[in-house]
């Protein structure tokens, strides 16, 4: 008995070895000085965009931010970090710059690409926590410059192309058969309205087809307006949904004229990814948005990115 439990003492060390290997290099980040660590923890393989916890969802990159330590953070994007990566109250690292009081770090972020549309859970940008006004002037002009490019690529795309909107269906049409294994939505055709990779198959969350009567039951709840519904199957809201033709959750939500601006905010809210998704005809969703509906396209323009 007693050689058993040495031998199990024997593996400790190494077993908090290879479990602690991730947080090497999020402790790496709060050391100051030592760029050279940083570099070799990421030669070694780890991941650059790995968490504190499932949960909290800190990165290495939101460290360096509130360190306002731009060297570290120029480290960890060239190794491929994710300028936007949200904790679990939506913070980007641009959000932590700005609400800590570091203009140049903000600078720096914005820079390299992040974007200054994201909401955290609150719907408040980076530009509202700016604990400076210059921080503040900063992340406002960012906004607007990003605002306005958006609006005057889709002029562009629209006096192109001016059929790219399609007809609307009615609820009837999208939603005559609540178990059906597919159901067809207008498939659009203005592929350039944002530089986004396409998604219809992509590997990095995996779709699920609509096959089951509880997978419908999502689209039914979309249909009938109801938050509350919709928040206790969250978590399979939060899963890409993919019919045949490659709609997900938001195309089927912004294809019924009436839906609530707060269903669609919420879905993307739970998973960001399916905002940047085309359908197998190469649309996003925000390109089934009829053309009232404003307060939709609104919710996408942090996710449309032109280049």
């Amino acid at each position: 008995m007693k050689n058993c439990f040495l031998l199990v003492l024997s593996c400790v060390p190494f077993v908090s070895f290879s479990m602690d290997r991730s947080q090497e290099l999020l402790d790496a980040v709060k050391q100051r000085g030592a760029p050279q660590r940083l570099q070799q923890l990421l030669a070694q393989g780890l991941n650059v965009n790995a968490v504190n916890d499932p949960i909290q969802r800190y990165t290495a990159l939101h460290y360096a931010a509130q360190r306002n330590n731009i060297e570290y953070m120029k480290i960890l994007l060239e190794a491929g970090a994710a300028i936007d990566a949200m904790v679990e109250n939506r913070k980007t690292p641009l959000h932590y710059a700005s609400e800590y009081g570091y203009p140049d770090s903000v600078k720096f972020l914005l820079q390299a690409g992040a974007n200054p549309l994201l909401k955290d859970e609150r719907g408040a940008t980076a530009r509202d926590y700016a604990r400076t006004p210059e921080i503040a002037k900063i992340l406002q002009d960012a906004m607007n410059a990003r605002v306005t490019q958006v609006k005057n690529e889709s002029n562009r795309n629209s006096n192109s192309n001016p059929s790219v909107t399609p007809a609307m269906p009615s609820s009837a049409t999208i939603y005559n058969d609540p178990v059906s294994s597919s159901v067809s939505l207008p498939s659009g055709n203005n592929q350039g309205a944002a530089s986004v990779t396409d998604n219809s198959n992509s590997n990095s969350t995996a779709p699920v087809k609509l096959e089951s009567s509880e997978q419908q039951q999502v689209f039914s709840i979309i249909k009938e307006n109801n938050l509350d519904k919709l928040k206790e199957l969250a978590a399979r809201v939060a899963i890409p949904q993919i019919d045949e033709q490659g709609n997900n959750q938001l195309h089927y939500a912004v294809s019924i004229s009436n839906v609530d601006p707060n269903i669609v905010d919420f879905i993307i809210g739970l998973n960001p990814e399916l905002a940047t998704m085309r359908n197998k005809a190469g649309a996003l969703p925000v390109e089934l948005v009829p053309d009232n509906r404003e307060d939709l396209v609104e919710l996408f323009l942090p996710f449309l990115d032109f280049k």
